[in-house]
């Protein structure tokens, strides 16, 4: 059953007081909405405080998040330029081990190796790589001469230089050799 209300108001004050629930049920939905907006913002002005900390602490040793594209697209072209220039180190100085090795094995027993050197392109010469000098002792020329014929045959190996002395005849002949190396990688 319901419950009938006497209402003993006229109707002007019985509109104001319905009007005055009415805003007090606006006022409390008004305040319970400010009050989420600013746990809201709060919530995100933390987060983001927090956020930045760690990044900054993340950027003291080296692991930063990149804020932007711009930085990270700088950083990529910088990380390619350092990529292009280890390519054209490695082209251009690559490593002589095994090739050295290959020259002490490929010589004959007659032959003694007494230097190995290295020597750097220079700009007037137009070499694009180093070149291997060998100097050493032989008892026949013979032996040199097969000796050189076995450097040229080496893969890696673009040309040998010999000079006249190397056919010298005697006992104890001296021989040296060049050994320029082929670039590999093309011209740079």
């Amino acid at each position: 059953m319901e419950k009938e209300e006497i209402n003993l108001l006229a109707p002007e004050v019985k509109k104001a007081r319905l009007r005055g629930i009415y805003m007090g049920r606006f006022r409390q939905l008004w305040v319970v909405f400010v009050v989420g907006l600013c746990v809201l913002l709060l919530t995100y002005v933390g987060v983001g405080f927090g956020l930045s900390y760690l990044n900054g602490a993340l950027h003291q040793v080296g692991l930063g998040v990149l804020s932007s594209d711009e930085e990270s697209l700088g950083e990529v072209r910088q990380v390619n330029r350092l990529l292009q220039g280890s390519v054209m180190y490695a082209n251009t100085h690559q490593p002589w081990m095994e090739q050295v090795l290959q020259v002490t094995q490929a010589a004959p027993a007659e032959l003694t190796i007494t230097h190995l050197a290295l020597v750097p392109p220079t700009a007037g010469s137009g070499l694009k790589a180093p070149s291997l000098n060998i100097e050493g002792v032989s008892t026949s020329r013979v032996s040199i001469v097969e000796f050189q014929k076995i450097l040229e045959q080496l893969a890696w190996v673009e040309r040998v230089e010999s000079p006249l002395k190397n056919l010298a005849s005697g006992q104890r002949v001296v021989f040296s050799f060049k050994v320029f190396r082929i670039v590999e990688g093309g011209e740079l």
